[in-house]
């Protein structure tokens, strides 16, 4: 299972931690960090909008008798 990213955004600034403290460390606000996801990215292997290679399917019309 995949773990997912977390981090923290002071809702007053905009700066972001990876860890959740008590007051902001740019801005000395207290209490103004907010857990969001981190934006994730995928590499190239997970993009399903690139597409692949064209696979041809063969006829399946035969002359042998199924059993």
């Amino acid at each position: 299972m995949v773990k997912l990213k977390r981090r923290f955004v002071c809702q007053e600034c905009g700066s972001v931690s990876t860890r959740w403290q008590g007051q902001c460390d740019d801005c000395s606000a207290w209490n103004s960090l907010v857990e969001e996801a981190a934006p994730t990215t995928f590499s190239a292997k997970h993009d399903l909008q690139a597409g692949g290679r064209a696979i041809t399917l063969m006829n399946l019309d035969s002359d042998i008798a199924l059993p």
